[in-house]
């Protein structure tokens, strides 16, 4: 079908005024309003203009609002045929908008220059989203398929292409209700500065800021949250323990709301919060003081010392962990047929996609802390700046900061590791698979030392670079897949176990950029008198950037191969000691040692640490060459010629090696649970996937003409 793939809707609004007006010769007052309105969709093709699944008059299978509109998937699990339709992924819509007022107060008394100031938002997050909204059709060798003597389909035989042809359907998927949510929250911000010049060489700067920035609320009174009341660490915890839905607000009975929800837990208790948790249901932090200070001392003319120290909040978006907890009424319905059944037809595909109320058994849930703390991080710094002759400056540093309460994904129903018994029976809880939290238990620490080396524009040369060696440690850098992390820890019950480099260090860092005007022209070293002859060969300008970086870590796993038996599937291997994690010539068909690591028995974590191997790093050379013609004909035009390389020794940046140990076929020869052929390979450049231009592509020419008048 040709009318299937995505699209992208964009819509962005911004009003801004301000005023500032001097109310007397040492007080000016600035007073700003700003309204900002962002809309972003991620659908198919056909959405909001083509009703597909109303023109195909399947039954029971609803149209949907129109950002939803598009063409049921249809997969073939069997056969090696293409299936056809669009992503059964989505769609994905943002409608959010800020309004903020701020007013800000400039006071020079004597010494001091003191600055304070408050500032109001109000932000509503509003977000639609969920799989297979459009409903998807999975076809098997199934109902034309033979069945043996146990009752079971002899494999190798039937046709998938022939059941959809005959309308039998192995297993059809459909979003009882799309995870929908109207977010609304009023922010205020207060703060004071002070700037004191103590001497002509030393100067002092003292301030706080107070930010009061309260959980996000849903307008449509529909959300649940999976509240854990005790986190039980062994198997088969109490039943008074087991954790339970709670709804948000003030109600009788949670299912009828109002709104009244189609989902039907049959496992799971439900209640109404009802004041066990706040409206938003988390807590909000009433004490996010963040106290600065800064000194500068200048000894002489030439040399500027500058130290400082500050606290800085991190305020939670409106995604996570906010819209995850939308997600908990965003369940499908998706039945199997068996050999007792029979397939299912079009007629009885979605016998629930029709308002009626869908039964769900131990779910997937989304939770977070409704504690909640601030993610903050205290900064401090030291730096000296010097210059040298007239032209030459160098200035270094060191940058270092420790950071609490990052928040990350951990699972607060992972099973305990073991041999013995199935995955579930390890659970804690019971009555949910996987609860999916956003806590803010993580730590970091990150320290680097810096060195920057300039000269401004002189003798026809111009240059600036800079090197930073820098290290950065955490227990989660974010919480979605940050590089080339993991999204879950290996093991949740043990946070700190993760604690490794960031997935975004870069040990090393240089970057140079010069500018060099060539020689050549009136007065230069190469004097060109003829005025025509001049204007066309002197005046050209050469520069570039070269940039020079290490590679980011990445984390080892065995895939989503649960071999700790605990229904989690973040397990890594073993490491084999005495063996180096590189291959002994990293390239694209091997970056890492495939006899470093192995599969840790069957029942038990693996002993790779997160982000312990680095990526390939960066290397990148951009040139350019222009020269600026003056019009003869007035002196203010001018005509630039602009020639750039980016990527000018089209060298190859490449991108993740794969860190499944056990991707592709296992070695011919090998022990069992050893890397597999494809551990450690790379498939393309950096940033290049599924489409996605690599983010520095191999050599770029481009020419430009630019006129300025």
């Amino acid at each position: 079908i040709n009318v299937s793939g995505a699209k992208t809707a964009v819509g962005y609004e911004q009003y801004l005024g301000s005023n500032t007006r001097i109310l007397s010769p040492n007080i000016v007052n600035e007073a700003r309003f700003g309204y900002t309105r962002f809309y972003n969709a991620l659908t198919a093709v056909g959405g909001f203009t083509t009703n597909y699944v109303q023109q195909l008059n399947l039954p029971n299978l609803p149209a949907g609002p129109g950002v939803t509109w598009g063409i049921p998937n249809v997969t073939f699990n069997e056969g090696g045929y293409s299936g056809f339709g669009d992503n059964s992924d989505g769609p994905y819509q943002n409608q959010n908008n800020t309004t903020q007022f701020l007013d800000n107060i400039s006071w020079n008394k004597g010494k001091h220059s003191f600055k304070f100031g408050f500032e109001y938002d109000r932000q509503n997050f509003n977000q639609f989203a969920n799989q297979y909204t459009r409903g998807q059709y999975a076809f098997n060798a199934f109902a034309t398929a033979q069945i043996g003597a146990d009752g079971k389909t002899v494999q190798g035989t039937g046709d998938a292409f022939a059941e959809f042809l005959l309308g039998d359907i192995y297993q059809p998927t459909v979003a009882v209700a799309a995870a929908q949510a109207a977010f609304q929250r009023n922010n205020e911000y207060a703060f004071i500065d002070d700037t004191w010049k103590v001497t002509s060489k030393l100067t002092l700067s003292i301030g706080l800021r107070y930010e009061l920035v309260p959980p996000f609320t849903d307008q449509t009174n529909n959300l649940f949250i999976a509240y854990v009341p005790h986190n039980d660490l062994a198997p088969g915890a109490p039943q008074a323990d087991w954790p339970y839905f709670v709804r948000q607000g003030t109600c009788t009975d949670p299912y009828a709301g109002p709104p009244p929800i189609a989902v039907r837990w049959t496992k799971t208790p439900v209640v109404c919060s009802n004041g066990l948790l706040p409206n938003q249901l988390m807590a909000t932090r009433h004490n996010d003081f963040a106290p600065r200070f800064g000194i500068a001392y200048s000894p002489d003319a030439k040399t500027v010392v500058r130290a400082g120290i500050g606290k800085f909040y991190s305020q939670d978006n409106g995604n996570s962990p906010y819209f995850d907890l939308a997600r908990n009424l965003a369940v499908r319905n998706s039945p199997v047929a068996t050999t007792a059944t029979g397939p299912f037809t079009y007629a009885n595909a979605f016998p629930n996609a029709s308002g009626a109320t869908v039964s769900v058994g131990a779910p997937y849930s989304y939770s977070d802390n409704p504690a909640h703390h601030t993610a903050y991080t205290l900064q401090y710094m030291l730096n000296i700046q010097r210059q040298f002759g007239e032209s030459w400056s160098v200035e270094a540093g060191y940058l270092g900061s420790v950071s609490h309460h990052m928040a990350g994904f951990w699972n607060q129903n992972q099973g305990v590791p073991s041999p013995v018994g199935t995955s579930a029976s390890h659970l804690p809880f019971g009555d949910f698979t996987f609860i999916q939290t956003v806590e803010d238990m993580g730590n970091a620490e990150y320290n680097s030392l810096a060195v920057k080396v300039t000269r401004r524009f002189s003798g026809g040369l111009s240059l600036t670079s800079a090197y930073t060696y820098s290290k950065s440690i955490d227990d989660t850098s974010g919480i979605r897949v940050q590089g080339y992390d993991t999204l879950f820890p290996q093991n949740s019950d043990c946070i700190r176990c993760e604690r490794g480099l960031s997935s975004f260090d870069t040990r090393n860092r240089l970057v140079v950029s010069p500018l060099y005007e060539l020689p050549v022209g009136k007065g230069k070293l190469l004097n060109i008198n003829n005025s025509f002859a001049n204007a066309i060969i002197g005046g050209w300008q050469v520069g570039g950037i070269m940039t020079l970086q290490s590679g980011i870590p990445e984390t080892i796993t065995i895939g989503s191969v649960d071999n700790s038996n605990t229904q989690t599937g973040y397990d890594r291997p073993n490491y084999v000691s005495g063996t180096s994690v590189n291959a002994s010539n990293q390239a694209p068909g091997g970056w890492y040692n495939r006899s470093a690591f192995i599969e840790a028995p069957f029942g038990s974590f693996g002993n790779v640490g997160r982000d312990t191997a680095i990526a390939p790093g960066v290397f990148t050379i951009n040139a350019e060459l222009h020269k600026n013609f003056r019009m003869p004909y007035n002196e203010h035009h001018q005509l630039q010629f602009r020639a750039e390389a980016f990527n000018l020794l089209n060298h190859p940046n490449w991108g993740q090696p794969n860190g499944n140990i056990l991707a592709g076929n296992a070695i011919p020869g090998a022990p069992a649970g050893t890397a597999h052929s494809s551990f450690g390979t790379i498939s393309g450049l950096a940033g290049q996937l599924n489409g996605v231009p690599a983010t520095i592509p191999m050599r770029q020419l481009q020419l430009g003409l630019k006129y300025t008048f």
